[in-house]
């Protein structure tokens, strides 16, 4: 299966919302971004180079540590119930950046399965400013609720299938959340049923992203649907979309999802320490409009 980069024009489907914890001073301008963008796309081209010097390995790791290091800046603490360390960085793998477009951000996996991605709406713009096709305007929100967005997060090198949305509250006043239905595979994944819940959250400029293992049980109208038309794009994961506010397990799967974004909803972080040469803490930023 090829990843599909194609980003919809409105947050309509799947997993979107925020953290309640505003981000550091550093995280707030632009300056920090330009920099750690143009040290990833210099270390990702060394990275890459045809022929590449002796000792080149040993100086892309050094390179991946300090590009850890800037996104931990940028992205500021991160405290949300079940996950401990600091996360791993996303694009570790410089020698894999160009082909795959990993989404930056911190990684992190609980004692359960329970992956966490933890990112900022600039840094996600960024990304779609080098993935999404060309010409087509940059559009963060719109992008929560696509795919491609998952896949570059998840970076395994399987593409996500969204099969139906799954309707959650937000935790935390101007919040953004979105959850849904999802599988993911190299290949056609249908007729299986999806196997994991996507919730996404957006508040101020930060975006956590959380994905666990579900059990969904087969609809045999959709697996029937599908066996009549193989070839109808998608006809397996609409019907799904379709079908399943009418299953048993409809309710099991809300709760499932809304206990994800509840455990962003109990972070608690003291404001972030005043930059040198000024007082008091940095205001939060303005929460991401509602679309």
């Amino acid at each position: 299966m090829i990843r599909r980069w194609a980003f919809k024009a409105a947050c309509t489907g799947a997993l979107c919302a925020l953290t309640a914890i505003p981000l550091p001073v550093q995280a707030q301008t632009p300056g920090a971004l330009s920099l750690y963008l143009s040290a990833r796309d210099k270390a990702a081209a060394q990275a890459n180079a045809e022929h590449p010097p002796s000792g080149q390995k040993a100086r892309n790791k050094a390179a991946a540590a300090r590009l850890a290091a800037m996104l931990r800046a940028m992205i500021g603490p991160v405290h949300v119930s079940g996950f401990t360390g600091v996360g791993r960085a996303t694009i570790a793998d410089l020698e894999d950046y160009a082909q795959y477009l990993p989404l930056d951000g911190l990684a992190y996996t609980d004692a359960h399965g329970t992956q966490l991605i933890v990112t900022t709406r600039p840094l996600v713009e960024a990304w779609l400013r080098a993935s999404a096709p060309k010409g087509q305007a940059v559009n963060a929100i719109a992008a929560l609720d696509d795919e491609g967005l998952y896949a570059a997060a998840i970076n395994n090198d399987a593409a996500v299938e969204k099969f139906a949305p799954l309707p959650i509250k937000p935790v935390a006043p101007g919040m953004i959340a979105k959850a849904m239905l999802f599988e993911q595979g190299q290949d056609e994944v249908a007729p299986n049923p999806p196997d994991q819940i996507g919730v996404t959250l957006l508040q101020d400029q930060r975006i956590t992203i959380l994905i666990q293992p579900t059990k969904v049980e087969a609809i045999p109208a959709c697996k029937a649907r599908y066996a009549q038309h193989p070839d109808k794009d998608l006809i397996f994961e609409r019907c799904y979309a379709q079908e399943l506010p009418r299953q048993a397990s409809y309710a099991r799967l809300i709760r499932q999802a809304q206990a994800l974004a509840d455990r962003v909803a109990s972070v608690r972080s003291a404001p972030p320490p005043a930059p040198p040469g000024s007082s008091g803490h940095a205001a939060p930023l303005p929460s991401a409009s509602r679309h």
